[in-house]
């Protein structure tokens, strides 16, 4: 591919200049990515790679579509966790029409020019959480509280299609509450819980 031969040859010269967009907020799984990419820094100098975090507001299609356009340009490669949003999806595009490999983490778009993307099988993860706590909860009656981030984020509503579809088969003696949307933000999600 044109572009990817491209962007081989600029590597060669400098290193390649990686940027994570992650949800901002208190998500304990986005602090410890963060984290973790932070912590290889100094293997990604030795592989000639620069990596630098930022952070977004995912839930807003306008905000996190503005926030990729001004990357562009700037890096290499963007890896982000996205919402799958037409605003979203042209972002990504752009990027990708002006040179920089796009891969998503965690939550797909998958309607974009988008590389890859990195990330579990979430109406299986769904399914999983489903059984678990069918298993748990027995053959007794109950009601079940369900929390999201967002039904807009693709892997958010795949879990819950996931979770909602065993339920519904295997355990229809559980009813389900509507699910609550806090966007992964504690002091949003604990009151309405």
């Amino acid at each position: 591919h044109p572009q990817r031969r491209g962007w081989c040859q600029r590597r060669r010269t400098r290193p390649a200049r990686l940027c994570f967009v992650l949800p901002a907020g208190t998500n304990t799984f986005v602090g410890m990515l963060a984290e973790q990419i932070h912590s290889l820094e100094p293997w990604l100098a030795e592989q000639r790679a620069l990596a630098e975090v930022q952070t977004v507001d995912v839930f807003s299609p306008r905000a996190l579509a503005q926030h990729l356009r001004g990357l562009q340009g700037q890096f290499d490669a963007v890896l982000v966790m996205a919402l799958d949003h037409p605003q979203v999806r042209a972002a990504i595009d752009d990027l990708v029409a002006h040179g920089t490999e796009v891969v998503t983490l965690v939550s797909d778009v998958p309607g974009s020019k988008r590389a890859h993307f990195v990330g579990i099988d979430n109406v299986a993860a769904g399914r999983t959480a489903a059984t678990l706590l069918g298993r748990f909860i027995g053959p007794r009656e109950g009601r079940v509280g369900l929390v999201l981030g967002s039904r807009a984020l693709r892997d958010h509503a795949e879990r819950l299609f996931g979770f909602e579809q065993l339920m519904a088969a295997e355990h229809p003696h559980l009813k389900l509450l509507p699910p609550i949307e806090g966007h992964d933000l504690s002091e949003r999600t604990e009151p309405l819980v």
